[in-house]
């Protein structure tokens, strides 16, 4: 059909400018990487963008690492949904006891939704729950949750979209009133601070309640990677000297490393990651975090 060629010509043109970008003699790609790029302080990449690259295997499996070594890709679960849930923000102690438990949050979302229990929940209900976490976590309207429902390939009624947002805010009543606590701050032309104690100030169409939330995380979250980032890098010469740092996307970190020592690196990555966001978030929320190893980034990424 037209929109599966479109999509696979979208790929397609994305293979040829990624061809473009290959350093001659080095043979790899080397993207610039900015620290002030974004205004939540999340690192941004261009030449090229490879935080834009898609979750597609067929193109994540064309990065490989150098001959003899292999790709460590570790990142953080429910991140965004843990750092809100925190006490440090929200504090939401059934979104608290969730993480910690190793729960399913997305099933216990929609158990509470639904008003059923656990082993009752359907995989459509848990969907429809998962696109409610992340889609009505800023404090999106109806009309925010029917384009992002939109955006997971999913049509909702603005119907369906209130019905969904009553039983989400019913379930986590304290998100509801975050939501409210930053529209007052809004009001008053408060800047947004993360946990960390950074700043950014809000003017013009930013000023609303939903960047507002959305910067308070993502800034918070942000804070979390860098750490980790640093840290990874201090420790990665001492179990592999030819190890390095080659990419960062939001959540996920990276590692290029010999294959011998890819499990040390592996470990030492998820303890580093969970130990940054501690130091940021506190102990109300595990902030775990896990990885895979493969011979390309689609087969690292599990």
């Amino acid at each position: 059909s037209y929109l599966e060629w479109k999509v696979k010509d979208k790929l397609l043109q994305m293979c040829v400018s990624l061809e473009k970008h290959v350093d001659i003699e080095t043979d790899r790609i080397h993207p610039r990487l900015f620290q002030t790029g974004t205004a939540t302080g999340r690192l941004s990449c261009s030449s090229p963008n490879l935080q834009n690259i898609p979750r597609d295997k067929a193109i994540r499996s064309i990065f490989i690492p150098e001959e003899g070594f292999v790709f460590v890709v570790v990142d953080y679960k429910t991140m965004e949904l843990a750092a809100a849930g925190c006490d440090r923000i929200a504090n939401v102690p059934q979104i608290q006891k969730a993480i910690n438990n190793g729960e399913d949050l997305h099933k216990l979302t929609a158990s509470l939704m639904y008003e059923c229990e656990l082993d009752e929940v359907t995989k459509e209900q848990r969907q429809n729950a998962k696109g409610t976490n992340f889609g009505a976590l800023y404090g999106a309207g109806v009309q925010g949750l029917v384009k992002y429902f939109l955006g997971l390939g999913k049509i909702i009624t603005n119907k369906e979209a209130e019905e969904f947002l009553n039983a989400w805010h019913k379930a986590y009543p304290e998100i509801g009133e975050w939501h409210k606590r930053n529209k007052d701050k809004v009001r008053r032309g408060e800047p947004v601070r993360m946990v960390d104690q950074r700043r950014r100030f809000l003017s013009g169409k930013s000023a609303k309640h939903t960047t507002f939330s959305n910067n308070e995380v993502q800034g918070s979250c942000a804070s979390v990677v860098k750490i980790a980032m640093m840290s990874i890098v201090q420790e990665l010469p001492k179990i592999d000297p030819k190890a390095r740092l080659v990419l960062q996307v939001h959540d996920e970190i990276v590692v290029e490393c010999s294959v011998l020592r890819s499990i040390k690196v592996l470990k030492t990555m998820e303890k580093l990651m969970s130990e940054a966001g501690r130091e940021v978030f506190g102990d109300s929320v595990k902030f775990g975090a896990d990885g895979a190893i493969g011979l390309n980034w689609s087969e690292a990424k599990g």
